[in-house]
């Protein structure tokens, strides 16, 4: 996940990267527009396309833009699971470029050097991986990319962590931010669809013989695959039983490391 507000990937989106839908060349005139406003780098995003594409030794990485807004956080009393609930109305303020997918393995290998997964392919998203795992990613992808590193890392299998967030590199999403960009502006019972198999792969879909290639089903409004289903995906939080005293601004809640999942060998949507 990346903050787009004074973020140099608006170099990237003058210098044409590869866009989707009704895209266009920008004119200079509109260049000049754009200059320092976090609000123009969102028009740009939203005008040249849903998706920004970036390459990382070969390996094709694409972010969605999801706008700053205000959505209710959790499930409707009677939906969903205990720790959903109650629900709460949460503002973002900012808006952000997510990854269109979950990490593949492919682009977990280019950065990283190795495969961790248990169900191998390119395609798959990348599982058995801790909370750490996914912090010393998102600095090597930043570092990839010529970004400042948003995590501080210690040594070891769980090392000390601390976030600085005026940093202008990859981080995982807060469980509000993911929870919002899974939404997307809807209130379906799945992210993208009332009807599971349209938008999941899960037990039943895959006889439970493991995961399945990303974007392979359909995605939900803001274009992001697999936000229901296929793996587990990290959050920046820190786990708790209920929604009760979420922050409404949709900050981080708690203290890091830690996860939404509950689950020591998860994936995550590219930081």
């Amino acid at each position: 996940l990346l903050s787009l507000e004074g973020h140099p990937l608006l170099e990237r989106i003058y210098a044409g990267v590869q866009h989707r839908g009704e895209r266009g060349e920008l004119t200079e005139a509109l260049k000049a527009q754009l200059e320092g406003a976090s609000d123009a780098l969102w028009f740009v995003a939203r005008r040249c396309c849903d998706a920004v594409e970036s390459w990382v030794k070969g390996v094709r990485v694409e972010y969605c833009d999801c706008p700053s807004g205000e959505f209710w956080m959790g499930s409707e009393e009677g939906v969903g699971y205990n720790e959903e609930h109650p629900r709460n109305r949460v503002k973002i303020s900012k808006p952000v470029l997510m990854g269109q997918t979950q990490i593949t393995q492919a682009l977990w290998e280019v950065v990283m050097g190795s495969n961790p997964s248990k169900f191998k392919g390119a395609q798959h998203p990348v599982e058995q991986v801790s909370w750490y795992d996914m912090a010393k990613f998102c600095n090597a992808l930043s570092a990839l990319d010529n970004f400042r590193p948003a995590y501080g890392v210690g040594s070891g299998d769980k090392p000390n962590v601390s976030l600085d967030f005026s940093a202008n590199g990859y981080r995982l999403p807060t469980e509000a931010e993911w929870e919002y960009a899974a939404k997307a502006g809807t209130e379906l019972k799945y992210a993208g669809s009332d009807n599971v198999d349209e938008v999941a792969w899960y037990t039943k879909t895959t006889n439970d013989k493991g995961t399945r290639p990303v974007a392979t089903k359909k995605p939900n409004a803001w274009g992001l695959y697999d936000m229901s289903g296929n793996v587990w995906e990290w959050t920046l939080d820190e786990w708790h039983g209920s929604y009760s005293g979420a922050p409404s601004d949709g900050s981080v809640w708690g203290s890091i490391p830690t996860c939404r999942t509950r689950c020591d060998n998860g994936s995550a949507r590219r930081g």
